[in-house]
């Protein structure tokens, strides 16, 4: 006895279910998840309003020596439910266009503009784009609306030692300077570039994908705890101002790698052949005392 034309047409639909997901299960996971993960990082908004870098004076021969300690907010609304961020390396990067200190003259009469005289450690008037340092935030979950990551202090692998401590100096004598450098020198200028994978739905693996902002980190003082030895302690508000493109990612991906890459000192690394290590020197004409940072 044949089947019923009800029962064939029961057969049919099941098969055809069956072909339907077996092609969009897979579309899903490698196109589609790739695709709402990528969009829900480029939209998503970065804040790290503590961020606190201890700077040890060992960091010229030992640049991973320091320390980095972030309180990390990530706001992101196109993902409906919790996925899981895995242990990202960023690369902190400084464009073009941070003053640089040390070549400023003033003689503190604020009727007398300050000048910008060019010396050794400050050729220009700015500090050269470069690579700051690198450092691996923990794995944390990020869930719909805004995700505050709790405290976390990883060690900080400082790629260019001379300008990153020659711009902390900087932050912190920002008020002994006349306008408009009390504001540009209290503001750091910071890309903060990643390409970190995602799960979704505790199974789902996306990425690597790309993550770029454009942060303002403004000096905090008395953000960072006082000092016990010769090390710079700065505490930064960092907001972000603009999303990086594709192309500006790139870039500071090829830099990075052309200044040694995700390495340790102990990987036998050489940060110094792009990078300038000089030590700033700690007082100047332009300020009257030396400030801890």
């Amino acid at each position: 006895m044949g089947l019923s034309n009800c029962a064939k047409g029961f057969i049919a639909c099941g098969v055809c279910t069956a072909v339907v997901l077996a092609i969009m299960i897979p579309v899903g996971i490698l196109v589609i998840a790739p695709a709402m993960g990528q969009h829900a990082l480029s939209s998503a908004s970065l804040a790290i309003p503590n961020s606190t870098l201890f700077l040890p004076a060992s960091m010229f021969v030992t640049p991973d020596g320091g320390n980095i300690s972030n309180h990390v907010e990530l706001t992101q609304t196109s993902f409906p439910f919790s996925t899981t961020l895995h242990e990202t390396e960023f690369i902190m990067y400084m464009p073009d266009g941070q003053p640089c200190w040390e070549g400023i003259q003033w003689d503190g009469d604020p009727a007398d503009p300050a000048t910008f005289e060019p010396n050794e450690q400050c050729p220009t008037a700015n500090f050269n784009a470069t690579s700051l340092a690198w450092f691996r935030m923990p794995e944390a979950t990020i869930k719909h609306g805004v995700t505050e990551i709790p405290v976390f202090t990883v060690p900080l692998n400082v790629v260019n030692p001379g300008t990153l401590t020659a711009v902390s100096f900087g932050l912190g004598l920002a008020a002994n300077f006349p306008p408009p450098y009390n504001l540009t020198l209290s503001q750091l200028h910071v890309w903060i570039v990643a390409k970190p994978k995602l799960t979704a739905l505790g199974f789902v693996q996306i990425g690597p994908l790309k993550m770029g902002k454009k942060l303002i980190c403004v000096f905090v003082d008395g953000m960072a705890p006082l000092p016990t030895g010769p090390t710079i302690n700065a505490g930064l508000d960092c907001q972000q101002t603009d999303n990086m493109s594709d192309e500006e990612i790139d870039m500071v991906y090829d830099t990075f790698q052309e200044q040694g890459g995700f390495c340790k000192a102990d990987d036998g690394c050489d940060w110094y052949t792009t990078t300038t290590t000089t030590t700033p020197t700690p007082t100047t004409t332009s300020a009257s005392k030396v400030v801890q940072v």
